[in-house]
Parts: structure tokens; C-alpha cells; sequence
């Protein structure tokens, strides 16, 4: 999506979340602050920059406070993130935070792309009520792995503890 402000003009990712997903991802903000759940309900324009999307826009001015325009609605800075090691394609230190709701004045909102949860207890049982409800509100089995990508992280760091284990000398 363009993001901008009067000297520069970036297509970058834009995600649309509640406030949780600061926790939910571990993210932590080294300028201002994360949007709150106040913000999302209020459909409030606030923005909070990836360490890079601030560097690249601003060049050293300090952003908070600064307007910026996403798909060409304006916006307030209110934040910036720490960096974060990533892969080139999926950099999240270029990536422009806005409220749930507010994302609503850029695109439909009723169809979400992702789903970020916490959860207690046993994941694999998590995933398997998960994938049951949204099967049956979808119209899809349960079991079918080509209707919906559930990324388990925890299933994912299990099998990076067996690599290590194997790798151990």
C-alpha cells in the first residue's frame, strides 16, 4: 500500500491489528508508543513505524508526531518499532501499524487475511478447534491442509529443538 509523507513515497505492507499483537509478536517500541485498544475503538488515524519504514520517511526528524499518508489518508506517528532480524522478503522493520478498525477507512475489513491468538494448553488440540470452526463456518473438512495454512509455532519450534538436538556435539 503507498505510505508517504511530503518528501517520500514507499509501497509497503500496512497491517490492521488490534493492540494484543504488540504482544502477541513481541514487539517493542523504542520511540512513543503502540496503538491502544482506545485507538482501535475509536478508529483513531495513528500509525506506528517499523525501525526502517521511520528511517527511510524520516532521515533522521524525529517521528513522532509526524504525518504520513497511507493510501492516502493521513495519518499520526505514534510510534516506532525496535529492528528486527527478518528475511528481505518479509521485513517487518518496513511496516506501517494501524489500528483494526481504522484499517476499515483503507479496505474491507471483513475479510481478514491473518488470525494472531495466544492460547493456553495443549497447541495441537488448539489448532484441531481452530481448524473444526473455521471449517464449519467456511464450508470446508477440518482435516483439508490446502483450505487454510495454520502456522503453529509451536509444532514449528518443536521441530527446530529436534534440529539442535541433532546437531549437538
Amino acid at each position: 500500500m503507498p505510505v508517504q509523507n511530503d518528501l517520500h513515497s514507499y509501497t509497503w505492507h500496512v497491517e490492521g491489528s488490534h493492540a494484543a499483537i504488540a504482544d502477541i509478536l513481541n514487539y517493542d517500541v523504542v520511540k512513543g508508543r503502540f496503538y491502544t485498544e482506545q485507538d482501535n475503538a475509536e478508529r483513531n488515524h495513528v500509525a506506528v513505524l517499523g525501525s526502517q519504514a521511520a528511517t527511510k520517511l524520516f532521515s533522521g526528524i524525529y517521528p513522532i508526531g509526524q504525518r504520513i499518508r497511507v493510501g492516502g489518508i493521513s495519518f499520526t506517528v505514534i510510534g516506532v518499532l525496535k529492528p528486527k532480524m527478518t528475511e528481505e522478503e518479509d521485513n517487518v522493520n518496513r511496516e506501517v501499524h494501524i489500528p483494526f478498525k481504522t484499517m476499515g477507512d483503507l479496505k474491507d475489513i471483513e475479510v481478514s487475511g491473518r488470525i494472531w491468538m495466544t492460547y493456553h494448553g495443549d497447541h495441537m488440540a488448539v489448532e484441531q478447534a481452530v481448524r473444526k470452526t473455521l471449517g464449519a463456518a467456511h464450508g470446508f473438512r477440518p482435516t483439508d491442509r490446502n483450505a487454510i495454512y495454520v502456522a503453529n509455532l509451536m509444532e514449528q519450534l518443536e521441530q527446530f529443538r529436534i534440529i539442535r538436538r541433532r546437531w549437538r556435539c
